[in-house]
């Protein structure tokens, strides 16, 4: 979990503003740190971007002069990938915003929403962290297994566990189950390929119909309900890399 979690409002309503600054730390672990800042304009936001870089932005779409799409637009050509929560009082408005890429939107008339869309910005945040590092964290049974992400290349399950198997030739055996592993490994590139495996994207070469082929050469089955998803994630992966 980061140490400080930093988040910027920006809606012109200064008072609409106001509430969510105070909505939002009911919603988040007291021991998580927050930094909150209120802009009432796209300009003045995209010029505290230039000098730091927020966790996540909640951005009023229907603000005068430049609103919330020119704004995500111009943040993301200056300073790339932004989390970004749209937020607007005209329901018609979402259908805009998606060429947009948010994170998520929520309506003024709905702000409550906030309560499901929170955690899973808060989770993004920590797990795009983590990925920086190299680094997951497994929740085994009985420990705290650290990934690294350069390094174990698939995951398979034997009995009531889990084998780690790494590219440089070693291996750490967990007592986990394999839905659990997926849950937490699936943000950090790992796909379930068959009910019992799990590999990381990063060692995958080429995939066919009916086998995963790893950078080493070996061959790995796919399961018949794994393969489009499968097809979908490997492709989603090479598009970012």
């Amino acid at each position: 979990m980061k140490s400080s979690t930093v988040i910027y409002i920006c809606d012109d309503n200064a008072l609409f503003a106001e509430e969510i600054r105070r909505y939002i730390p009911t919603l988040v672990p007291s021991e998580r740190s927050l930094e909150i800042s209120i802009f009432t304009s796209g300009a003045d936001l995209i010029t505290a971007c230039g000098k730091a870089l927020p966790d996540a932005v909640l951005l009023d779409i229907d603000m005068p002069e430049l609103d919330g799409f020119e704004v995500s637009g111009r943040l993301r050509e200056n300073f790339g990938e932004i989390r970004i929560i749209f937020v607007t009082g005209y329901d018609d408005r979402v259908y805009g915003s998606w060429e947009y890429n948010p994170f998520w939107f929520v309506r003024k008339s709905h702000i409550t929403d906030l309560k499901t869309v929170l955690p899973r910005l808060l989770e993004r945040i920590d797990s795009d962290e983590e990925k920086k590092c190299g680094f997951a964290n497994l929740c085994a049974e009985r420990e705290l297994v650290r990934i690294d992400l350069e390094n174990s290349m698939l995951i398979d399950a034997f009995g009531h566990n889990l084998r780690i198997i790494n590219a440089d030739g070693t291996e750490k055996a967990v007592r986990c189950r394999v839905a659990d592993a997926e849950c937490q490994l699936s943000p950090f590139g790992f796909v379930r390929i068959q009910n019992g495996i799990l590999v990381n994207l990063r060692f995958v070469s080429r995939l066919t119909s009916k086998v995963c082929i790893m950078q080493d050469g070996r061959e790995i089955g796919i399961g018949r309900k794994y393969l489009e998803g499968l097809r979908h994630r490997f492709a989603e992966y090479l598009r970012r890399i």
